[in-house]
């Protein structure tokens, strides 16, 4: 009876210990699936972490990178309007200035001298022109056809055919726009010359 209760002792041993075995072992496994689970998981949230991190560091870059340049467009289209108004203000002083040089005696008597001049280069004859000048200029010269010349022209001459097919227009106001061109890139050199020396400083 001792030897069948002892028998039945160790088998119940045998039986705990592989069951106390497997057991441990399923824990383990278990424990050992759910620490890579978790670190895959932690891994996988780090990632995530970096890469929003990352698109909101290149939002905010982009946004940044808009922003300058926007800032930039608007200080260069400010600079090339004020330069625009300044030779604007610049061809509206010369305007001023040669309204009263035709007020002098030197343009008054030179006017009848600069409309023989172009009639000879041109190689007409005042005949087949009508002279178109101010109407306070009409007094300093003599031709057989006079016409009236509106005051925007400033002062200078229209030599118009008589058939009005064709003028030579020689007049302040159309110098002013031939050269207005000129006048800007002397002026804009200008601004730029000084946007260099004021950067070196």
């Amino acid at each position: 009876m001792l030897d069948l209760n002892a028998k039945l002792s160790t088998f119940r041993k045998m039986v705990w210990d592989e069951e106390k075995a497997r057991s441990e072992e399923q824990l383990y496994n278990s424990t050992n699936i759910n620490s890579q689970q978790i670190e895959e998981k932690k891994q996988k949230l780090e990632k995530d972490l970096k890469n929003t991190l990352e698109s909101r560091k290149s939002f905010a870059t982009i946004r940044g990178n808009e922003r300058i340049a926007k800032l930039e467009e608007e200080q260069k289209t400010n600079f090339y309007a004020h330069k625009e108004f300044l030779l604007n203000e610049l061809v509206g002083e010369i305007k001023e200035k040669l309204i009263e040089y035709t007020k002098t005696d030197e343009y008054k008597n030179s006017l009848s001298t600069n409309i023989e001049k172009k009639l000879e280069e041109l190689n007409e004859s005042s005949d087949n022109f009508e002279i178109l000048v101010r109407k306070e200029d009409m007094n300093l010269i003599s031709y057989p056809h006079l016409g009236n010349l509106d005051e925007k022209y400033i002062g200078g001459f229209i030599l118009k055919s008589i058939d009005g097919s064709y003028q030579y227009n020689y007049t302040y106001l159309k110098k002013i726009e031939e050269e207005k061109y000129d006048i800007g890139r002397t002026l804009y050199n200008l601004f730029e010359k000084e946007s260099f020396n004021e950067s070196n400083n």
